[in-house]
């Protein structure tokens, strides 16, 4: 997988959080499960460039029982040293173009798109106008030429159709019909 060049790195290899994570399980919090205190201490990590407030941080974070989950770590709060706070206002929130409440670079709405297909990789977080297609398996009605109706009954035959209980007023009628009768009668 690879990442996008606008995504800060984080100032911890996977590695060293993955092997703090296992430490901080084994000691401090085995009831936080290393999975979940790695992907906490990565977050931190993209958004400090100090490793080792990120590790303080991460230690602190565990130490304290009112935490009840390692997402607490990547926010700020009274775990991180006070010289060391996570610099979130350093990565400029770029949004997407087409979608305003979603960051450009990790648009849910577009990555939806690229994998549906509907819209081209290389248009992350940029607006996208694909061409649309009129008349999609359909021909358009020539210059006076009606538009003809694709309505069905409930048997699937044509809504202006004798199956249908209408007829053409200009057709003769059938061997055997019976003419409605249209007058009332008391």
């Amino acid at each position: 997988m690879t990442t996008p060049a606008n995504t800060p790195q984080p100032c911890i290899p996977q590695t060293a959080a993955q092997a703090l994570a296992l430490y901080i399980h084994q000691t401090i919090r085995p009831d936080w499960h290393p999975t979940g205190l790695t992907t906490g201490i990565g977050h931190a990590a993209r958004a400090s460039t100090d490793p080792a407030a990120v590790a303080i941080a991460s230690i602190q974070a565990a130490s304290n029982p009112a935490n009840r989950t390692p997402a607490v770590i990547q926010y700020p709060g009274p775990h991180w040293p006070a010289a060391a706070k996570p610099d979130r206002a350093a990565a400029p929130r770029t949004p997407c173009e087409e979608h305003d409440w979603e960051p450009a670079h990790t648009c849910r709405c577009c990555i939806s798109d690229i994998k549906l297909g509907q819209r081209p990789a290389d248009r992350l977080g940029k607006r996208h106008d694909p061409e649309p297609e009129p008349y999609a398996g359909r021909t358009k009605p020539g210059p006076g030429q009606p538009n003809t109706s694709t309505l069905r009954n409930d048997q699937g035959d044509p809504a202006n159709s004798p199956e249908n209980g209408t007829q053409d007023p200009g057709a003769t009628p059938t061997v055997g019909a019976t003419p409605k009768d249209t007058h009332d009668h008391p």
